[in-house]
């Protein structure tokens, strides 16, 4: 395994122009491949689909769209609350810019756009390199960590409950794992080694392990906001029982962390939806179920292209530097 990690980085570094062409080619590759099957199904299951036929409540609809609003708004509280672990924080109209502003950049193929987008902003408004890298650290394994242990129905109801019956156990190892790694013991090493390979200073502070739960709590919020915004989406083009809610917020914590692990997949496009009509097809008929993935994607780029607009103008306000 090391030969094979030290074959990497020789190539790397002795052909740099040949590993970045390789990688380009790999990621178009792999996303065309996810795109093609997707738009196959997607068409398959829109072939009988007359527009006439088609029927949408709005006002379930705008719920929709609230509920999503609200989920990036729950962002701005995550971050404050994380920075409030290390100093005391800017004025909430920066977190507003945080919050919204970078998030656009996950459209940009790559996942280092946006992390460094977000530096660039903290440091505008009087955070540290340090402080923000361990932020962004400490949100990226919240996010995920809340996340996996979220999707676990969904993963229990479209894999098979006979085949992953130790999927609880999983989940409750991960939680364990999650607290071992939030230890000052465990963090504080880890986050400088990672500040160190980014040329930053170390941090000075170490977070207590009970500082994790406000913004764990947050990110949880987010997800249940998430997922019930794809629940009232798919209202209203079908009418669900309240039953089916849990599933969706389950299959839509599935759905973004695969599409954020997905290196190759810009903001998981294709990898989400894909998860998301495999997850819900025992709830939905095909076709409502294929139109219910199209409009959440196009909402959640409208969402989030107005809610970065409203970040670049709050950008332009007077700021206040404080810590």
């Amino acid at each position: 395994m090391r030969t094979q990690v030290r074959s990497f980085r020789d190539l790397r570094r002795r052909h740099p122009r040949l590993w970045k062409y390789g990688r380009v080619v790999i990621h178009a590759t792999l996303f065309a491949t996810v795109m093609y099957y997707v738009l196959v199904v997607l068409a398959g299951r829109l072939a009988g689909l007359s527009l006439a036929d088609l029927r949408v409540d709005m006002g379930v609809a705008a719920i929709s769209v609230a509920l999503l609003v609200m989920s990036r708004v729950v962002t701005v509280l995550t971050y404050r609350q994380t920075v409030s672990m290390f100093m005391s924080p800017p004025a909430w109209r920066e977190f507003v810019v945080i919050a919204f502003v970078p998030s656009l950049a996950k459209y940009v193929p790559g996942k280092v756009t946006g992390f460094l987008g977000a530096l660039w902003f903290f440091d505008r408004a009087g955070v540290r390199v340090p402080i923000a890298s361990a932020t962004l650290l400490i949100m990226r394994v919240l996010i995920l960590a809340v996340a996996f242990m979220v999707s676990l129905p969904a993963l229990i109801v479209t894999v098979g409950f006979g085949r992953i019956g130790t999927m609880w156990a999983w989940g409750l190892l991960l939680a364990i794992v999650v607290a071992a790694a939030m230890h000052p013991r465990v963090f504080k090493p880890v986050a400088n080694r990672v500040l160190t390979r980014l040329g930053a200073r170390e941090l000075e502070r170490t977070p207590r392990p009970g500082e994790f739960l406000a913004p764990a709590t947050t990110v949880f919020v987010q997800w249940l906001c998430t997922g019930a915004s794809l629940w009232f989406m798919a209202r209203a083009l079908s009418p669900l029982s309240i039953d089916t809610l849990p599933l969706c917020i389950s299959a839509t914590a599935l759905a973004n962390v695969l599409g954020y692990i997905a290196f190759f997949a810009p903001a998981g496009l294709g990898v989400r939806e894909g998860v998301l009509l495999f997850a819900m097809g025992s709830i939905m008929a095909d076709d409502q179920l294929a139109i219910t993935v199209i409009m959440l994607r196009v909402v959640e780029m409208a969402v989030e292209v107005a809610l970065a607009g409203i970040g670049i103008a709050v950008q332009h306000l007077p700021r206040q530097h404080t810590g």
